[in-house]
């Protein structure tokens, strides 16, 4: 029965982590779960699929595990077999109440301004205009894009088509089911959630949006996952800091001491890479001074060490191209 009920839900809800396929498989037969209701409703409403969808599949597991004891000829004992089918149908409602409410929750959570309503329907219209539009998400801050095809849009969702660059461009997020679009004007990015997948096109509904920031990057920038200590000299004033994302034009980096930059400033970047100590001049564009503050530097001048900069975001850059392409795909990609 086990075997049958994870074939179905290969088939129904293939979004779905193989591991929560399992945990539902093992609750809703009152097997041993590791994790409880809560999570696993959690888990299934983050799969990537409809709501309807994963609601139906619910119902039809459970007119499954009714029906199973007569037409495998075990229905003999029928006390038995009634408490079991209630069993069942009891533990399939608290299921189905657990993702009704977390559904809920999600819906009423994206709200939309009228400014923000008519940045849809402008952008909604210019991708049905050229048929076509871009995915994008960033892995280690290098950007990582696919161009699918617009197949139309309600309300605050769309429909695109379903390839293997989509697939790639899920795989390098966060979490694997958010992607990133811009607006044709390049003004506003939209970030578009998973919803379902079915007869090759992905459903995907508009979960924020957002002023572009990332996207307006003259040059790629590349984060590592130990970051570069740096050393900035402001009049005199040493500074340690660490480097979070660097790239031919400037760097993005953490202030590892209480000090006052100023924007407009101009400092001096040290940074250590192979074993080289390259020196920049740098200007600050922007800073925050909280705790574990942050700044953005523009580079003024690379001198000499321009070269040696290139060389090494460069390999970074393939390096992270070949991590790109062994990440595991969705399993609606494969």
């Amino acid at each position: 029965m086990q075997q049958q009920l994870m074939k179905f839900l290969e088939r129904e809800i293939p979004t779905a982590v193989g591991a929560n396929r399992l945990q539902l498989v093992h609750f809703l037969t009152d097997e041993s779960s590791a994790c409880s209701v809560e999570e696993l409703a959690s888990a299934l409403a983050d799969s990537a699929n409809s709501p309807c969808s994963v609601l139906m599949t619910i119902l039809r597991c459970e007119t499954f595990l009714v029906r199973h004891p007569m037409h495998s000829g075990k229905c003999t004992d029928c006390d038995g077999s009634l408490k079991e089918c209630i069993c069942h149908m009891e533990r399939c409602a608290e299921l189905r109440m657990r993702l009704l409410a977390i559904f809920k929750k999600r819906q009423q959570r994206l709200h939309l301004d009228a400014t923000q309503v008519q940045i849809v329907r402008n952008t909604v219209k210019a991708w049905r205009e050229t048929g076509h539009l871009h995915l994008h998400n960033y892995f280690f801050e290098m950007p990582v894009t696919a161009k699918v095809d617009f197949h139309g849009a309600e309300q605050h969702q769309i429909e695109v088509s379903a390839n293997s660059e989509a697939g790639r461009v899920f795989a390098a997020g966060d979490d694997s089911q958010h992607v990133l679009a811009v607006s044709p004007d390049r003004r506003h990015v939209f970030s578009l959630g998973m919803i379902a997948c079915r007869q090759g096109r992905l459903k995907l509904a508009v979960r924020a949006i957002k002023p572009t920031t990332r996207e307006l990057r003259d040059n790629y920038r590349v984060a590592t996952e130990e970051p570069h200590q740096i050393t900035l000299n402001c009049f005199g004033r040493t500074i340690a800091a660490r480097s979070y994302d660097l790239s031919v034009s400037g760097a993005g980096i953490e202030l590892l001491e209480p000090v006052e930059l100023h924007k407009g400033e101009t400092v001096g970047f040290m940074i250590l890479i192979d074993g080289i100590k390259l020196f920049f001049e740098a200007m600050v564009c922007w800073v925050t001074h909280a705790a574990g503050g942050r700044a953005g530097l523009k580079f003024i001048s690379l001198g000499p060490f321009e070269e040696i900069l290139h060389k090494h975001l460069m390999t970074t850059q393939q390096q992270l191209i070949s991590r790109i392409r062994s990440l595991p795909q969705p399993a609606w990609a494969m």
